[in-house]
């Protein structure tokens, strides 16, 4: 084990050297973690090994303080890779490739000894070493020798704890952190897949006898406890290696349902509780540990993930169609609460609790989601745990039963019906006759509309979020609906989330549904105390709106009669209508009393203030001024102002804030700025008017008055005769009797592909007060001048709310602008 984890450790660290080292380690150089296909040449460092040799170590030390030697070069961000490959190529191995990096001339010759050449040894794999930790039980098994079969499980289990205690260190455990070649399995995870094979091969002793696979139940919880470890990725490995046996016993049932003689089936039933007892045990355990340790809070990634494994034996069970393994695992998941020993504390009346789910648990309780959540009560731990945990087994019962409607047939054992109502009532099939404290029961349409509205207020939309969890349960129950594959085939599914079993909550709701009921209070005061963000709520009515029901909608579940089903469309329609208007009004309510976001108008200011520069540069018309910006005020400014209709809610502050609307568009300032040249233009005295009829007296013209080849522009308004000069672009064999120069390489906005002379032709779209053209030197277009006020801005903004509706209103864009037009027209022509 010594040799194959240290050879791990040097693979790993050999693959990907960079990773190990650091990218920031060299100031001003970036390591790379892999080779990439970039196309700049790279400097390399090249290495001769023999045929038969590799790379089998490193000396760190020494290359650690050559790495800090290396410099960049001068005003550039370098780059290396280490070990770009360890492929090799014509018995060379490339030990550092660069980019813009200083080595020194005696650096490589160091370089290259700090790595050391070794013999290329093929190594066992790990998930081959744990297989023959089964040799003993397997034959042991086989021989049906009871006592041999005990010890020799015993034995699996010391053997497996030691190590695991033996290769801990301080940050975790080198056993489940190094991997072999190959296939990516750590040692731990190929102990576990080998117990998962073992368990489907121990299932089969159950046709004469349960002690063997008794046993194997004692195995996770074992190891897990004698290993004595604290790592969340230790109880993970436990608790779905215990699922992996239910879920063994669950395909032998299946596979045996018709054929079991008494005795199996009252072994079964045995097998059964024995399970339900280990996988309960923990609970007790873990409240032991926590008082020998000192410790009385619990540890909540282990809750929530062994709440998160009991629903799917519930589902698992029911998928099997056992109806004795359904009936226990559902009570098992019921009592899950009340097993934890988790109590009710006052502060639940106090805070906003029902809204609480475990993606509080990763918020801190100085946070604004928790302040709003406490209503400025003191914070409990314990009572926060308690809440979160109540309210998680709620969603997941509701969860469960919202997957059996949708996606569950009715089969011949479960009845499935009874299965739903016992969840949504908290109903145990075998009361323990205990006064268990059990989660609250779903008897009204608005329990499951409240709880929709609780899965929509999530503080966090990260991994760690509740939603998400949620939806990964969905994904695990959908992998319990077998199908045969053939291997080598692709098979495509439909990616499913806690949104898509909405639609069996609202059949669940509907199915409470008995008259129009209100808004709860405890949504109410939600509300007043803006629990809810405008997003949050935006979300909360549309998904309200997808779940009303329509009349022309036929029942499609087992839930009711078609005649049951019509009777309460317009109750539960009006329940729902009831919700949304509240959130509408709270909605209308919080935008009418927002600030405006001045930090936004701010941006906006100096977006339009960046991007004015490139805007000039790329027109052909625009870029013909020369631009200046000016603090002064001496000059006769002109005013001009673009506005644009922007709802309240786009610019409100704190509301849509992930919405990135652009208020003012440089292209309105554009447009703007090429009015005013237009206007301009057609104001100054033209030397010559000319009536044309067809795009060939035009250029006849033009060849005519730009002869002097100076720089001319002819800005043409309309589209008549437009497109006639644009095909003359596609007839190269014209272009030496019309004068036409080809010009398609021009990056400038708005000019057309042909010139004639040095004349650009420049054309207007969109404007259709006449069809005209003026012809002018380029010399007419003198200054734009922008006035800059202290802060370097050019622009001004400013939302200003309508009269007739407060929540809608315009942004105003402002500047200051003085443009120089001077000289005359040399001819317009008029476009007959």
């Amino acid at each position: 084990m010594e040799d194959h984890i240290l050879r791990s450790l040097k693979d790993s660290w050999l693959k990907y050297p960079g990773s190990q080292i650091g990218k920031d380690y060299i100031k001003g150089i970036t390591i790379l973690p892999f080779s990439t296909s970039s196309k700049k040449s790279m400097d390399s460092v090249k290495f001769h090994i023999q045929d038969h040799m590799g790379i089998s170590d490193v000396n760190l030390r020494p290359l650690y303080y050559l790495l800090r030697q290396l410099k960049p070069v001068q005003d550039k961000n370098g780059s290396l890779i280490i070990l770009p490959s360890l492929a090799k190529s014509d018995n060379t191995i490339t030990l550092l490739s660069s980019t813009d990096v200083i080595v020194p001339w005696w650096w490589t010759f160091f370089f290259k000894r700090c790595f050391i050449k070794g013999p290329q040894n093929k190594w066992k794999e790990y998930r081959h070493i744990t297989r023959d930790f089964y040799g003993e039980v397997y034959d042991a098994m086989e021989d049906r020798n009871i006592s041999t079969f005990t010890s020799a499980t015993d034995r699996l289990i010391e053997t497996f704890s030691t190590l695991k205690k033996s290769f801990r260190y301080a940050d975790g455990n080198y056993i489940d952190e190094c991997l072999g070649s190959g296939m990516a399995f750590t040692f731990s995870q190929s102990f576990y897949h080998d117990f998962y094979t073992f368990s489907h091969e121990a299932v089969k002793t159950l046709e004469t006898t349960g002690e063997y696979f008794r046993k194997i139940i004692d195995v996770p919880f074992s190891v897990y406890r004698y290993s004595d470890s604290r790592e969340i990725g230790d109880f993970q490995q436990c608790i779905e290696s215990l699922f992996y046996v239910w879920h063994a016993l669950n395909i032998w049932k299946r596979g045996y349902a018709e054929t079991l003689s008494v005795s199996q089936e009252q072994r079964h039933r045995e097998i059964v509780k024995d399970f339900i007892g280990e996988w309960e045990s923990w609970y007790m355990w873990r409240l032991i540990r926590g008082r020998s340790e000192n410790r009385f809070d619990v540890d909540s990634a282990e809750l929530l993930y062994h709440l998160y494994q009991t629903a799917q034996i519930v589902m698992a069970a029911v998928m099997s169609d056992d109806r004795y393994a359904s009936d226990h695992s559902t009570d098992m998941l019921l009592l899950w609460f009340s097993r934890n020993r988790f109590e009710q504390l006052f502060e639940q009346y106090r805070w906003h609790s029902f809204f609480l789910t475990p993606s509080y648990l990763t918020q801190a309780s100085d946070k604004p989601a928790w302040q709003t959540v406490l209503r400025g009560n003191e914070y409990s731990e314990k009572a926060a745990q308690a809440m979160i945990f109540f309210n998680a087994l709620t969603d997941i019962r509701l969860l469960t039963a919202g997957y059996i409607l949708s996606h569950v047939q009715q089969k011949m054992n479960v009845p499935l019906k009874n299965v739903l109502k016992r969840l949504l009532n908290s109903e145990l099939v075998y009361p323990t006759g205990a006064h268990d404290l059990m989660t609250t029961s779903l008897r009204s349409s608005t329990d499951i509309i409240d709880i929709i509205i609780r899965l929509e207020c999530r503080p966090c939309d990260g991994e760690d979020s509740w939603y998400k969890k949620l939806s990964d349960l969905v994904k695990a129950f959908s992998s319990f609906n077998e199908t045969e594959i053939i291997s080598g085939r692709i098979y495509m599914g439909t990616y499913e989330d806690a949104r898509n079993i909405y639609a069996s909550y609202a059949d669940i709701a509907f199915y409470l549904s008995v008259k129009p009921l209100p808004v709860t209070q405890r949504v109410r005061m939600a509300l007043n105390d803006n629990l809810f963000s405008y997003h949050q709520k935006e979300q909360i009515i549309n998904q309200l709106h997808r779940i009303k029901m329509r009349e022309d909608r036929p029942s499609d579940g087992y839930l009711m009669s078609d005649k049951s089903f019509k009777d309460k469309i317009v109750c539960f329609n009006e329940t729902l209508d009831a919700y949304i208007q509240a959130f509408s009004q709270s909605m209308h309510s919080e935008l009418l009393n927002a600030e405006i976001d001045t930090e936004r108008l701010k941006n906006t200011e100096l977006t339009l203030t960046s991007e004015l520069p490139t805007m000039l540069a790329r027109d052909a018309l625009l870029s013909r001024f020369s631009y200046i910006i000016s603090k002064c005020g001496e000059i006769a400014w002109t005013t001009r102002s673009v506005n644009g209709t922007i709802p309240k809610n786009i610019i409100a502050r704190g509301i849509n804030s992930t919405i990135s609307v652009e208020l003012t568009s440089i292209s309105d300032v554009k447009l703007s700025l090429l009015r005013d040249v237009y206007h301009g233009l057609t104001q100054l005295l033209p030397l010559r008017t000319i009536n044309i009829r067809d795009e060939y007296e035009l250029l006849k013209h033009l060849r005519e008055m730009t002869a002097d080849n100076e720089d001319y522009t002819l800005i043409f308004f309309g589209t008549h005769l437009g497109s006639e000069l644009r095909e003359l672009s596609y007839h190269a064999e014209r272009f030496a009797e019309l004068g036409i120069t080809l010009d398609i390489k021009s990056d400038s906005d708005g000019l057309m592909p042909v010139r004639i002379n040095n004349c650009v032709i420049y054309e207007v779209w969109g404007k259709n007060e006449g069809f005209y053209s003026l012809l002018v030197r380029n010399s007419v277009f003198g200054v734009l001048h922008m006035l800059s006020d202290s802060d370097g801005k050019l622009f001004s903004s400013s939302w200003h709310a309508s009269d007739e509706d407060p929540l809608s209103g315009r942004v105003t864009t402002g500047w200051k602008q003085e443009l120089g037009i001077n000289g005359s027209v040399v001819a317009r022509f008029n476009h007959l």
